[in-house]
């Protein structure tokens, strides 16, 4: 009976968060990631790193069987994985022991972070990997609990499929792998760690879809269109990067995002850390929500001090993992995982004082509305700090989410009203000239690529995001077009090229956004390094 009232919640509150999803998210194109996604889903590819392929093989599906326009198939993927998640908690945390209300509120919670949130509106590939690593903790503690081969390996393969979602998953997923492994079994360690492993290996299959997607012509190719082996981009050379063996680990592990002068340096890593410390403690969980779940740590080691371990090693190892690797605005994304184990922490905080009120008061409806009050400031309380922040930087450090664009001001995230990605790059397709190699950031380009790709707009353009080692891209077209007919059009500026540039044209496309027309040939880039010398 508790089994079908814990299902039934969970089916009730994954259903509500679904209509809010859907009634907040994107409802049309947006820009940069989220533009490239929108494309992978209708027309295939390969994504930025680290390719999310179980998400770009679902969202194949999302694009060709969600009704309604286009660009809103992604970010309606985005939208079910995120309510689904919830649920999914819900039924996790009434398995672990929790009373329902509390496993409700814990869900909500997670739920209703603005890293999850924002996620579960625009095209993102997180709700989906934290829905996996969801199941992959729920599986684990199944396994641990029954010792069956098929749930230790099931278990495995969730971990797997929860790592190829998000790269971020990996620490959490050892983590997992490890406590499950490493517990007593009746067949013995080295048997379960076996089945582990084997399960773990079957989950990451679906990096094979990333192969099978590079070819040099498709319409959205990361590789293609970042990569330039000519200028020896990143170190690459044709005998290094030939084939996709080659080319998709390096994707994977994402090496072009992590600068060596960055990696584990002492003083990023400390600065890093600071910024985690306070964007749970103001802004995600929130200065409410992070005490309770303190709160809940020492009741969660109270009844199972296994599990209790189990999450304080996860939110640490995801914690030191994000700070190592990751900076700015991805500082939250890569320690999703963390901010999961503290949710979960927190319904165990919320239960623990739940029992306290109705030890004092005897009421259930007491302790209910003091649930109910908890659950709201919380989330009240973190999203005002988190506006309050956009103009008040906290403390003498600054502490602030940093947002993509745009930012968010209201109570409640939601994106349904955003247009600005659609109007700036329909501005742009009308004043583009004919035949032009077109320049531009990943948030400019992401916008154009779509629309020619995906609604067959300016199928004349030749496109390209800009970096520096593509300075080889640009002489090349100029030596084979004549650039008064078919010129290069710059939408942003690069300080690199700011000797070489002679625009004919300069023409505004929306407020505050300009491109150049470049009919001339760009100067050659050893008379520009004498120039300047």
């Amino acid at each position: 009976m508790r089994g079908r009232r814990v299902a039934f919640a969970a089916a009730l509150l994954g259903a509500i968060t679904l209509a809010v999803n859907l009634a907040t998210a994107a409802r049309d194109l947006v820009d940069g990631d989220g533009a490239e996604l929108q494309t992978l889903a209708i027309l295939g590819g390969i994504p930025h790193p680290s390719g999310y392929p179980i998400w770009a093989l679902l969202a194949r599906a999302f694009g060709a069987l969600w009704p309604g326009p286009l660009a809103f198939r992604a970010t309606a993927l985005s939208a079910c994985c995120g309510a689904a998640a919830v649920a999914a908690l819900v039924v996790l945390l009434g398995e672990m022991g929790l009373g329902l209300a509390a496993a409700l509120a814990g869900a909500a919670l997670i739920g209703a972070g603005f890293t999850f949130r924002l996620a579960s509106i625009r095209p993102e590939v997180y709700t989906l990997a934290g829905l996996l690593l969801v199941l992959a903790f729920r599986t684990t503690l199944l396994a641990a609990h029954s010792g069956r081969r098929r749930d230790v390996a099931t278990a495995g393969v969730l971990m797997g499929l929860a790592v190829t979602g998000h790269f971020a998953m990996a620490p959490a997923v050892a983590v997992l792998g490890a406590w499950l492994a490493l517990r007593p079994a009746r067949e013995g360690r080295p048997a379960r760690a076996l089945f582990v492993a084997a399960g773990a290996a079957a989950g990451l299959l679906p990096y094979f879809y990333l192969v099978t997607q590079d070819r040099p012509y498709a319409p959205m190719n990361y590789l293609v269109t970042t990569i330039e082996l000519g200028a020896r981009q990143f170190g690459l050379t044709p005998a290094t990067f030939a084939h996709a063996w080659q080319r998709i680990p390096w994707l994977v592990l994402g090496h072009e995002t992590r600068p060596t002068f960055f990696l584990l340096h002492p003083g990023q890593l400390r600065f890093n850390l600071e910024l985690l410390a306070a964007h749970a403690l103001f802004f995600d969980p929130g200065p409410l929500v992070t005490p309770i779940a303190i709160v809940g740590l020492a009741a969660a080691w109270r009844r199972d001090r296994t599990v209790a371990a189990l999450l304080a090693t996860l939110i640490v190892v995801s914690v030191l993992f994000a700070a190592a690797l990751a900076y700015g605005k991805l500082l939250p994304v890569f320690a999703q995982p963390a901010t999961l184990g503290i949710g979960l922490c927190a319904a165990f905080g919320i239960e623990a004082i739940a029992a306290r009120v109705r030890a004092t008061c005897r009421s259930v409806i007491a302790v209910r509305a003091a649930i109910v009050v908890t659950l709201v400031l919380g989330v009240v309380l973190a999203q005002a700090l988190r506006i309050h922040a956009q103009s008040h930087p906290i403390g003498p450090l600054g502490w602030h989410v940093e947002e993509k664009p745009p930012r968010i001001t209201t109570l409640l995230p939601r994106l349904d009203r955003y247009d600005e990605a659609r109007r700036y790059g329909a501005a742009a397709m009308r004043a583009i000239p004919p035949g032009a190699l077109v320049v531009g950031r990943w948030t400019e380009i992401a916008i154009l690529r779509y629309l020619r790709e995906v609604e067959g707009v300016r199928r004349d353009l030749t496109l390209d995001s800009y970096y520096p080692a593509h300075r080889i891209r640009l002489e090349r077209w100029q030596r084979a077009h004549d650039p008064r007919e078919r010129p290069l059009v710059f939408l942003s500026r690069w300080p690199e090229l700011g000797l070489a540039i002679a625009p004919t044209e300069s023409l505004e496309i929306r407020p505050g956004r300009w491109m150049r027309v470049q009919r001339t040939p760009l100067a050659p880039a050893a008379a520009v390094r004498d120039s300047g010398s």
